[in-house]
């Protein structure tokens, strides 16, 4: 003979058995994955004038290729967090990560700097044209404020290229030219 569960009973049974595979869900999700700390290394175009600038415009776009990321630890020893192959990236005036590295074997460690370098050659476009190019004066960029890594935290190293009126644009030829732009470093909790 079956039992007739009234509707309050139907929802109390409903939720319990809600509870308990929420519970088993939640236990294998945590023993499934382990704690990862990142830095997550990120880039932007902003609308800022760099020392020097004389053009009249902004680029759309600029091009560069990253080649090494390197953290320098408080004892002087470094961690390649990227290497290998170029890494070619377009940037523009919306954020963007580059590259990540995880950070789970330094926790506890004291980093001085991070250091990320780029081809001295950095390319890009204009209103008239898509071939623009300057170099680099200093191709490696330095974030030089001692941090340390702690377990489950992730930081993002923020590069600002400051690129306002880098491009000087020529109506009455319809032409560019590219002045190299300044950058800006910053490290937050991500």
């Amino acid at each position: 003979m079956a039992t007739k569960l009234s509707p309050k009973g139907k929802l109390t049974l409903l939720g319990l058995g809600f509870v308990v595979v929420s519970a088993s869900g939640c236990s294998a999700l945590t023993s499934a994955s382990s704690i990862v700390t990142k830095l997550n290394i990120g880039m932007n175009g902003m609308p800022t004038i760099p020392d020097g600038a004389t053009g009249n415009n902004d680029p759309i776009y600029q091009q560069y290729s990253l080649e090494t990321v390197t953290l320098t630890k408080a004892d002087g020893t470094s961690v390649v967090a990227y290497s290998g192959d170029a890494k070619d990236l377009r940037i523009i005036n919306r954020p963007q990560i580059i590259t990540t590295y995880d950070m789970s074997n330094d926790v506890g460690s004291t980093f001085n700097s991070i250091a990320v370098t780029f081809s001295s050659t950095v390319t890009g476009a204009g209103r008239y044209r898509s071939d623009l190019s300057v170099a680099l004066e200093n191709p490696t960029l330095t974030y030089s404020v001692p941090f340390t890594v702690a377990k489950a935290q992730d930081r993002r190293l923020d590069i600002y290229v400051n690129w306002q009126n880098t491009v000087t644009e020529s109506d009455s030829d319809k032409s560019d030219s590219l002045q190299a732009p300044g950058f800006e470093l910053k490290l937050t909790p991500n």
